[in-house]
């Protein structure tokens, strides 16, 4: 997940996690009353060498230290919270800036930076919300990205709490789901702390479904394929959803069940039916008997470990080169009546070595009773430049 902050025409990307404070100024008499905002961010300006952290720094304070610009957030590209220069009494402007010492003997291949931004903006009739929150991205083994926001939110008047939560809620953009959300309410009713989570699904759910997801799972037996649809959806239009899931066309549904609560507003549901195996590959009316495909993504990189002769010195890493990205994809298929086709690379443009073996028909191969009659198999090892995302690749049968 991509936090960025962009001052004007430049755009930095910061550190997955983002504060944010918002809270009324007391007026001198005659004064108007004001809102102060304060924004407090860190990231990392790629550099390499002496030289070129000396040309970040530069560059960096001469993009952040003019005032009134434009002020803005973005969460993987959608923007999430801004502040308007021309709606500002004052700023936005750099408050504060700090450049972290790397540890002594340390390899620094970017420039670390903490800033913080602030602005005065006019308030309106009766606000006197006080507001903090922090933004936080995390991304799980699978590739799963998950943007945190917790915060508080005081006011005087308890009347106008619940108003000022449901602003606070970033809402559910297209391609995210909400898997967590929680209040709590203090102070007689003029407090509340909060926190929303939305996950990024790789999929876009069906329409009316707020989160969940289902699995498929498939297996030879005989002349069919035997597939189990299984899963559980939360929203307004959760059970309709499930409806839709169910096996229709040539499949027989065998085994069926879809629990239903109309307090949370969930349907859990499983389909078990039997399908031709002509379904599961083109080639030929129940050509493919077994399938089966692994994929690896790997990031290397190549250290050298210093230890100084001269007493009192401190031992230093220094990485050399830049990191190597390598996907290894490896399967094997086998038909009953003919070689299937291998898979296509994952990235055709990145192949570095392609190996492609065909085995001999094994005795006997007239059908599913024999599972490896026509054997298949492959194995490319590819290194892309970027960073590959390791992700599920999608289905290719």
């Amino acid at each position: 997940m991509s936090l960025t902050i962009r001052y004007g025409d430049a755009t930095y990307a910061i550190h997955p996690e983002f504060a944010a404070l918002r809270e009324p100024q007391s007026p001198q008499p005659g004064e108007p009353h004001l809102i102060r905002v304060r924004w407090t961010f860190a990231g990392t300006a790629l550099a390499d060498g002496a030289a070129a952290l000396r040309a970040a720094r530069e560059s960096l304070l001469a993009a952040l230290t003019p005032a009134g610009r434009d002020l803005v957030l973005t969460e993987g590209g959608v923007e999430a919270d801004r502040i308007d220069a021309a709606s500002a009494v004052e700023g936005p402007r750099l408050a504060s800036i700090e450049f972290p010492r790397a540890l002594p003997g340390a390899y620094r291949a970017g420039l670390d930076f903490h800033a913080v931004m602030e602005a005065l903006l006019p308030a309106g009739e009766g606000d006197n919300k006080v507001e903090g929150y922090r933004l936080r991205a995390e991304t799980d083994d699978a590739g799963r990205e998950t943007l945190i926001k917790e915060g508080r939110i005081d006011v005087t008047d308890a009347a106008n709490l619940a108003a000022h939560h449901a602003a606070a809620d970033p809402g559910v953009p297209n391609g995210w789901q909400r898997t967590a959300q929680g209040s709590e309410t203090a102070g007689d009713g003029r407090r509340v702390d909060y926190r929303f989570e939305n996950r990024r699904a790789f999929r876009d759910l069906p329409a009316g479904v707020l989160s969940g997801g289902y699995a498929r799972a498939e297996s030879a037996e005989g002349g069919a394929r035997r597939v189990t649809l299984s899963g559980l959806f939360f929203g307004p239009l959760a059970r309709q959803a499930a409806e839709a899931l169910r096996p229709a066309g040539a499949g027989v549904v065998v085994e069926e069940s879809l629990e239903v609560n109309e307090f949370d507003r969930s349907a859990r549901f499983r389909y078990v039916s039997d399908e031709p195996a002509a379904a599961a590959n083109g080639a030929g009316a129940g050509d493919l008997l077994r399938f089966s495909e692994t994929f690896r993504f790997a990031t290397r990189r190549t250290f050298v470990d210093h230890r100084p002769l001269r007493r009192g010195a401190a031992p230093y890493r220094q990485e050399i080169g830049g990191p190597v990205y390598e996907v290894i994809q490896e399967g094997e298929a086998a038909g009953a009546r003919a070689w299937p086709a291998p898979s296509a690379p994952l990235s055709e443009g990145d192949l570095l070595e392609q190996e492609v073996r065909y085995d001999a028909p094994l005795p006997g191969a007239a059908g599913a009773a024999n599972p490896a009659a026509y054997p298949v198999r492959w194995r490319y090892r590819m290194t892309p430049l970027l960073r590959p995302v390791a992700r599920p690749p999608p289905a290719r049968r």
